[in-house]
């Protein structure tokens, strides 16, 4: 998020790219031009979350602790704090240009891109559209330093208010360097102008609200519950008891629109309880699969021990008749066709009976799964029966930030799968606050797809959402 500083005609036309607006015709058209086809929506949104304040308390950290710098190290940071504050900072942006190195990189946050020399990163710095001509000026809070003999850093939060009851605005990260007569310079300078998130509960109405306003008909709706099980994040005191009312708590959201949500219960597969938690979550109405987190749950799948634990989860949810909706790639960065061989020899085979949705396109999004999902359309292209009931899902693989060249490699995996296997998904709220089914829906509208592949794969609805 960006906060746009108005400047002054003058200030403008010397650092500001400045688009100049093309006059508009004072002659109407001859004739009226005809309104645009409204889009057409997908009908499901099939990968959607939902989480409660305790869960969401438990995966959103709070904010590090501030930490005390060396004296040497404090004495720059109060510099760099000199340069916001409107008509003062620009006073001050040639003559505490010194705190910068000869070389010294910042980003420009109008252009997107670094910028280099002491001059022009202190002027950067003085015109920032965060650190300026707004509300009181903002001081750094250091978090995190390291000072070797010719180098270090200090990174932190951008913060405003007295010290203890500061409001945390975003991030920055200095890189630095001594120079040759000892004093430490700013080699680098990056500022991050979004503030921490807060623990929020994502219930169902927001979802329900985000549904009607694309008009997407129906959400599946996999749990959370698995974070309390996590490798990646501390681990909790009575972690099976939060992981049922974790899941309870899903299935009674989902419960409040049952025309409109299905639940998937969800647990760290490799624990001691993942099946009996499947028996329960059987048991209870709006809960219709289960959903599982590979990489999250830290799976290793060269383990015998850990293919074993996989193959008892899937043949239990095999057993109690839940679909299987996974993140399958899990932390090895080589993740690829050895991985996906397992999948199709020794863990998919053992539920045959149920529908199987794999998240993410066999990746973490965006893009694909790379050679894995090769791996998979390939085996779909041979008619191989153990993907007979499968489908995969794009929720968060096309994104706008993503540049053309990684959309044909999307488009053409897609086609080699069939698109009569491709759900729509969001991921949401995983992608930030304005990241929603109808946004999601435009981006993925990006890819070079036909008219009528796009109009099949918002068709699309999965067996356990019908």
């Amino acid at each position: 998020m960006r906060l746009h500083t108005k400047l002054g005609p003058v200030l403008a036309s010397v650092f500001l790219v400045t688009a100049c607006a093309r006059a508009q015709p004072v002659v109407p058209p001859p004739r009226p031009l005809p309104a645009p086809e409204r889009d057409f929506a997908p009908f499901a949104d099939h990968h959607a979350h939902l989480f409660s304040l305790a869960v969401a308390t438990h995966r959103i950290r709070p904010p590090l602790p501030p930490v005390a710098l060396p004296d040497d190290l404090a004495r720059l940071l109060r510099q760099r704090e000199l340069l916001p504050g409107g008509r003062e900072a620009f006073r001050n942006r040639l003559s505490l240009a010194g705190i910068y190195a000869d070389d010294a990189v910042v980003i420009h946050r109008d252009f997107d891109n670094w910028v280099q020399g002491p001059i022009v990163a202190s002027l950067q710095a003085s015109l920032h559209e965060t650190l300026g001509f707004g509300g009181s000026t903002p001081h750094l809070s250091p978090v995190a330093f390291e000072r070797g003999a010719s180098v270090g850093f200090v990174a932190g939060y951008i913060s405003r208010g007295e010290p203890g009851v500061e409001r945390h605005i975003g991030e920055f990260h200095l890189s630095l360097s001594r120079g040759r007569d000892g004093n430490w310079r700013i080699a680098a300078e990056s500022l991050h102008l979004t503030a921490p998130a807060r623990p929020e509960a994502a219930p169902a109405e927001a979802l329900i609200a985000e549904l009607d306003a694309a008009g997407v008909q129906k959400a599946l709706v996999p749990s959370s519950a698995y974070w309390w099980g996590s490798s990646i994040l501390p681990p909790v005191d009575d972690e099976y008891v939060r992981v049922r009312e974790e899941n309870d708590w899903v299935a009674a959201e989902v419960a409040r629109f049952p025309a409109r949500l299905v639940g998937f219960c969800s647990f760290n597969p490799l624990k001691s309880y993942a099946l009996d938690e499947i028996a329960r979550c059987a048991k209870i109405p709006g809960f219709r699969g289960i959903k599982l987190h590979i990489a999250d749950a830290n799976v290793d799948l060269k383990n015998p021990a850990h293919v074993e634990q996989l193959q008892r989860v899937f043949q239990s949810a095999n057993q109690h008749r839940l679909a299987i909706a996974a993140h399958i790639a899990n932390q090895d960065l080589d993740f690829g066709r050895e991985h996906a061989a397992i999948y199709l020899d020794k863990i998919l085979p053992t539920a045959p009976d149920v529908a199987i949705q794999i998240m993410h396109l066999a990746g973490h999004g965006p893009a694909h799964g790379g050679e894995a999902l090769a791996a998979f359309a390939e085996a779909i292209e041979a008619g191989d029966p153990r993907l007979r009931n499968v489908y995969f899902d794009v929720a968060s693989n096309v994104m706008a930030f993503m540049p053309p060249e990684l959309l044909e490699p999307i488009a053409r995996r897609l086609r080699q799968i069939g698109t009569e296997r491709i759900l729509f998904g969001t991921d949401r709220p995983a992608g930030g606050p304005n990241f929603t089914a109808r946004t999601a829906w435009q981006q993925f509208r990006r890819l070079p797809l036909t008219e009528d592949e796009f109009r099949a794969i918002a068709d699309n609805v999965a067996p356990y959402m019908r």
